[in-house]
């Protein structure tokens, strides 16, 4: 009988790991993200290959030859990330308004919800953030955020 218990289990776990092989060659072709066609590869040997540049050699080919160089070359390398993954710092905003939304007690009564409004000009124009701070009600003092 255990015998039997052991064959079961090993046909299932085969079954899973055949399942699971479907399953991600499925996802290696294309997914829908809201309505952006994305492909999607799980099989490293179907990545083409690559070569990662040096990062002890300047843009113009020229190589780090000392410490002293080593600032400009990082330079060069925070910019192509800046470029290529981050995109650019945005300038200092001209002032910083946070304004009060409004206030209720929430969370069945444990809580308050202050919901904030963060501007970035005078005229309250352009760009804002809102946030919404959940602190407790009946606690006396100063409270983690």
């Amino acid at each position: 009988m255990k015998k039997l218990h052991n064959v079961t289990v090993s046909v299932a776990l085969i079954a899973g790991a055949c399942a699971w092989n479907a399953f991600a060659e499925s996802l290696s072709s294309t997914l829908d993200y809201a309505g952006v066609k994305a492909v999607v590869n799980y099989d490293e040997t179907k990545v083409q290959p690559y070569r990662l540049e040096d990062p002890l050699v300047f843009a113009d080919g020229t190589k780090v030859e000392n410490a002293a160089d080593w600032p400009r070359r990082r330079r060069e390398i925070l910019e192509v990330f800046a470029k290529e993954m981050y995109g650019k710092e945005p300038p200092q905003p001209e002032t910083l308004n946070i304004k009060v939304e409004d206030e209720k007690i929430s969370c069945a009564g444990f809580a308050i919800r202050k919901r904030f409004r963060m501007g970035f000009r005078k005229d309250e124009s352009g760009p804002a953030i809102d946030w919404i701070l959940y602190r407790p009600r009946h606690v006396k003092g100063p409270v983690p955020v």
